[in-house]
């Protein structure tokens, strides 16, 4: 299965908090069970546009004056696989 997640922040955003850091581990739980995750969320200063972080793949764009930015490029690039999304999870708290 494959799961995209959209969250303004990742756990490598320096105002990450506990949130980040619980989500991950849930995403870690699903890579381990074999199941493909996405990680899209605003970008900061000095973060790579991607990432792969043992498996957990994470992508940066946009920043919280664009919230339409999120939506669209994840929908553009991240989902247009061979294997349509069968999760899409959406905890954005601004």
């Amino acid at each position: 299965m494959r799961f995209l997640m959209l969250n303004w922040r990742d756990p490598k955003n320096p105002e990450a908090g506990g949130a980040e850091r619980v989500s991950e581990g849930y995403w870690r739980g699903l890579l381990e069970r074999g199941h493909e995750v996405w990680w899209f969320a605003f970008s900061f200063p000095g973060a790579p546009a991607e990432e792969n972080l043992d498996g957990l793949r994470r992508e940066r764009d946009g920043d919280l004056g664009g919230l339409e930015v999120v939506s669209t490029s994840a929908e553009v690039r991240s989902c247009g696989g061979p294997t349509p999304w069968a999760s899409l999870v959406c905890p954005l708290v601004v």
